[in-house]
């Protein structure tokens, strides 16, 4: 009987890695990825006669912008203004097999385009 037991628990204990990276690679292939948006203390130079916003190290001149928040851009409604870089206010997240790795501890997450401040990482 114990035999048994452990045996079935043997088989469960190694079906169980063999499982999630099944999932993982399986979910990953589908291509479905998340994305993360800024926060609202993300630091945005803002153009008040354009009405418009951009991250700070797109600007060239610092004449017609201000400094403000991601936070103020929304309540003003202001538009994007485009970047060399590409689309910045939005950051590639993890699949959806991923973020279940990261949440039990299995992947380490990845790292933020912003800092808790609001400054930029770049």
């Amino acid at each position: 009987m114990i035999k048994d037991i452990s045996v079935r628990a043997l088989k469960l204990l190694c079906g169980v890695p063999f499982f999630l990276i099944l999932l993982y690679i399986y979910g990953d292939s589908l291509g479905i990825r998340t994305r993360r948006i800024m926060p609202g203390n993300a630091i945005m130079f803002i153009n008040d006669e354009t009405k418009t916003f951009t991250a700070p190290f797109c600007v060239k001149e610092n004449k017609a912008f201000r400094a403000s928040s991601y936070a103020e851009v929304e309540k003003l409604n202001y538009k994007h203004q485009e970047c060399e870089e590409g689309n910045l206010f939005l950051e590639e997240g993890r699949s959806i097999p991923g973020i279940l790795f990261e949440y039990v501890g299995i992947l380490k997450p990845l790292p933020s385009r912003w800092n808790k401040d609001g400054t930029w990482n770049w």
